[in-house]
């Protein structure tokens, strides 16, 4: 509105200047009158030059501020990774990666990795993939080693955007009674879609170590857990070491 007015003011002021030669009718206008229009005429001028100069500088912040999309690289460095392994006697060696999506968009993962012994020899290998990994969300990556002598892991971890399969994580509510021999989840999707192939994970630990894995599907007989609909699967506890707390994942897709 101030830009409509100045610049009508300043059509104004322009008209009123060029006719400073009086007619017959009209009184004739001073030099000194005139100076007077001319100068408040280039005092609009410029201070029109100002707006539109204002206008252009906040277009080109709006521009800045948009925010680009991330970079393949960009999705892989905000994934974070919590390791952790045990050795299930006569089984071989478990290995587990918390991988957590920490960017604003869905994302699937790939991993690889290697198990070396104590001589820095490679006794195993082992690649894994999840999708759908809503934001926020951490999902479990499990791998069995044969070697129980096994004391370093290097792994590699790629991620990109998921734009085929889309997330359930936030629409599943779950309720857990702990029996002390293991638990009891008790999961109902909440969403208005059915979910696919929907994983309970769970890791039982004794303070910061993992003592114990355990993973169940809640689906049913269309690998599905539909909406509104509840599921209980019990996961059981092997161990020898007492567990005094838990931690609970779920994946899937739709």
């Amino acid at each position: 509105m101030r830009k409509k007015l100045l610049i009508t003011l300043l059509c104004a002021t322009f008209l009123t200047g060029c006719t400073n030669q009086p007619s017959s009718n009209e009184e004739y206008v001073s030099k000194a009158e005139y100076d007077k229009v001319v100068a408040e005429r280039d005092s609009y001028k410029e201070e029109l030059e100002q707006l539109k100069t204002s206008e252009k500088e906040t277009e080109k912040v709006a521009e800045d501020v948009v925010e680009k999309p991330q970079t393949d690289e960009d999705l892989s460095k905000s994934v974070g990774v919590k390791e952790y392994y045990y050795v299930n006697r006569g089984w071989g060696t478990y290995y587990i990666m918390e991988v957590t999506n920490n960017s604003n968009v869905t994302i699937e993962v790939e991993t690889n990795v290697i198990a070396k012994d104590g001589e820095g020899k490679t006794v195993g290998a082992n690649s894994s993939s999840e999708e759908a990994i809503e934001s926020g969300y951490s999902v479990l990556l499990f791998s069995i080693f044969d070697s129980e002598d096994i004391q370093n892991f290097e792994y590699t971890l790629t991620a990109k955007e998921d734009d085929y399969f889309k997330p359930i994580m936030s629409d599943l509510e779950y309720e857990v009674s702990d029996t002390g021999d293991g638990l009891v989840v008790t999961c109902t999707n909440k969403g208005e879609e059915a979910a696919d192939f929907v994983e309970g994970q769970v890791i039982f630990l004794n303070g910061d170590e993992v003592v114990g894995y355990e993973t169940s599907y809640f689906t049913d007989g269309d690998s599905e857990l539909k909406p509104n609909s509840t599921l209980a699967k019990e996961f059981d506890y092997y161990g020898d070491t007492a567990y005094d707390s838990y931690k609970i994942y779920f994946t899937g897709r739709r």
